[in-house]
């Protein structure tokens, strides 16, 4: 049984900077830990299954994040894949004890599980559910993310774990009538139990043109001793960097935002920007 203690994790710095966002370096990282924990991530808000109030099954799951995006934005323009994970554990037995203090031992054995997993996405009133998603998963195009007005995506993920156990729960039965005498009676039954995790995160969906407006000078007007254009630009997407060319070459860089992107790292959690 594999335990994620999220609170317990110490982060490291990666001290490089990036002038863009380092999309495939994140990305990367995160497949990479998705794919080590799938099947077994547990953190503490895992659900717990109890049988005879105890417990007897954990499991849990997570969207780590849709590649590419910074923070919680991502572009119509993109191949966007989702990335997640799940984790179960169970116990194969309940020994036998008296748990519900009716004077009668029960006990549990673990037969099987079948595992669900389920992605629902919804966009501008349109959902779209994909049962037993792949790990990355593809936003599918019938989303028409390309129709963002700057809207939300909603992602859904849920997984159900269904287990299988031979429960044998002794009741107590008086004996010839008489309750001063009574003995533990019961016969092993096969029951199924249900447990279920569900993961909900929102994006921005940023999309559409990127129009300029020359501000000023005055077309015909420019004097050739003061060359200060101003522009305006006019668009739906955040803006991080503007870089100017002449007949293709590269002569600026201007960066929106201070400091650059570094990368955080940590044991457990993804790579964040």
């Amino acid at each position: 049984m594999k335990y994620i203690l999220i609170l317990c994790i110490i982060f490291s710095a990666i001290f490089s900077t990036y002038p863009d966002p380092p999309f495939s370096e994140v990305q990367t990282n995160n497949l990479d830990k998705s794919s080590s924990f799938f099947g077994v991530y547990l953190s503490q808000n895992k659900t717990n299954l109890l049988v005879f109030n105890t417990t007897l099954a954990w499991i849990d799951s997570r969207i780590i994040e849709v590649s590419p995006s910074v923070g919680n934005h991502i572009s119509a323009n993109s191949n966007n894949n989702l990335i997640w994970v799940y984790g179960e554990a169970h116990s194969n037995s309940l020994s036998p004890l008296d748990y519900d203090n009716d004077g009668c031992d029960e006990s549990a054995t673990f037969n099987n599980i079948t595992i669900q997993k389920q992605i629902s996405l919804t966009f501008r009133n349109n959902t779209v559910i994909q049962n037993d998603p792949s790990n990355p998963f593809e936003l599918p195009s019938s989303l028409q993310l390309n129709q963002t007005e700057y809207d939300t995506l909603q992602l859904n993920l849920t997984v159900t774990a269904l287990y299988n156990y031979t429960v044998l729960d002794k009741n107590p039965t008086p004996i010839g009538g008489n309750s001063s005498g009574t003995f533990c009676d019961g016969e092993p039954q096969k029951q199924n139990f249900a447990a279920i995790s569900k993961y909900n995160s929102n994006y921005t969906v940023e999309g559409g043109s990127v129009s300029f407006l020359l501000k000023t000078p005055i077309l015909k007007e420019q004097w050739h001793k003061n060359n200060r254009f101003d522009n305006l630009v006019f668009t739906k997407r955040s803006l991080y960097n503007a870089k100017i060319s002449i007949n293709g070459n590269p002569i600026a860089y201007i960066p929106m935002y201070e400091p650059r992107m570094n990368l955080v790292s940590s044991r457990y959690l993804p790579l964040e920007t």
